[in-house]
């Protein structure tokens, strides 16, 4: 997988709603007795709708040809959300860790490394990165409390979505616009020009909201004015 060259890509796009959420792949049974069985059977994976602000052709034409670099198969960009771009606590701004230790079957990841006092709250992100060639990106959410120890050290039990396989003691973590690696899935929509010179969005794709999926997303539209 490569990440698209540009640097920031995902701070270019004039973003101006965004539905950020986690979804999962399972499948259910039905018993006889009313009881629902759940598995799960591929790996959650973050989604979001994303809606472009209005732009002048001069930025739709910058925007339009970064967007044209995603129709290229295993190319990635990283984005996170915007609404969201720090611990709730953190006052505006982020910290970095390294993985101390992981207990994958109780969804907990042990940080070391914060400073003294870190608080860390529900509905947090936490990035890892882990391995090499490609570097992954893990992207969870917290969902309880916790505060840093003296020693600069937290337990954080219960991150959804589980951590994966391949997450090592030394991995870096990081809490400050916290992103994960997205593909495309499908072709983008680009904007095209009508007859008076405005430009406006064509039917290729969405031009309000894009499907993005961690690994596999729809690049969004940019409409202009």
């Amino acid at each position: 997988m490569t990440t698209i060259p540009k640097p920031g890509f995902w701070n270019l796009l004039p973003v101006q709603s965004l539905d950020w959420r986690l979804s999962v792949q399972q499948e259910f049974s039905g018993l006889a007795g009313g009881d629902v069985l759940r598995a799960d059977v591929g790996a959650s994976l973050w989604t979001a709708d994303v809606g472009l602000a209005p732009m002048t052709p001069a930025t739709a034409a910058t925007i339009r040809t970064l967007l044209m670099q995603l129709e290229r198969p295993g190319v990635s960009f990283l984005a996170y959300d915007l609404a969201s771009q720090y611990p709730a606590a953190g006052g505006g701004s982020g910290a970095q860790g390294t993985v101390d230790s992981v207990d994958l079957a109780a969804s907990e990841i042990r940080v070391a490394g914060l400073p003294a006092g870190y608080e860390i709250t529900a509905g947090d992100y936490v990035e890892i990165q882990y391995g090499a060639n490609p570097l992954r990106y893990g992207l969870h959410r917290y969902t309880g409390d916790v505060t840093a120890n003296a020693q600069g050290t937290a337990a954080l039990t219960g991150v959804v979505p589980a951590p994966r396989a391949g997450i090592v003691a030394g991995s870096l973590v990081d809490f400050a616009r916290r992103k994960v690696a997205r593909q495309p899935r499908g072709k983008a929509a680009h904007p095209v020009t009508s007859a008076s010179g405005e430009e406006r969005s064509g039917r290729r794709g969405s031009t309000r909201a894009a499907s993005a999926r961690n690994r596999q997303c729809r690049a969004p539209a940019p409409p202009c004015r």
